[in-house]
Order: structure tokens, then C-alpha cells, then sequence
């Protein structure tokens, strides 16, 4: 739980920040719709 608000401060940085794209591993972030969120997936 703790990585999810860790994630989310980033968020709201690359947001106030203007970033184009957020990348990150938390899924539950890609519901955001001020940036478009990448949801990276674990290497195989």
C-alpha cells in the first residue's frame, strides 16, 4: 500500500510538472485522466 501513495505523489508531480506520460507499475493509476498512464508489466 505504501508503494501506491509513493506512486501517487509522483503522479501528482508529473501532472503540476506537465509531463506528457506517467510510467509506472501500479495499475489502479491508470485511471487518471490528466496524463496518460503506461502501466509497465513484471519482466517474464
Amino acid at each position: 500500500m505504501a508503494e501506491t501513495y509513493l506512486d501517487a505523489v509522483h503522479l501528482a508531480t508529473a501532472i503540476a510538472g506537465g509531463a506528457t506520460q506517467f510510467w509506472t507499475g501500479d495499475a489502479a493509476l491508470a485511471r487518471c485522466s490528466e496524463v496518460p498512464v503506461v502501466v509497465l508489466a513484471p519482466p517474464p
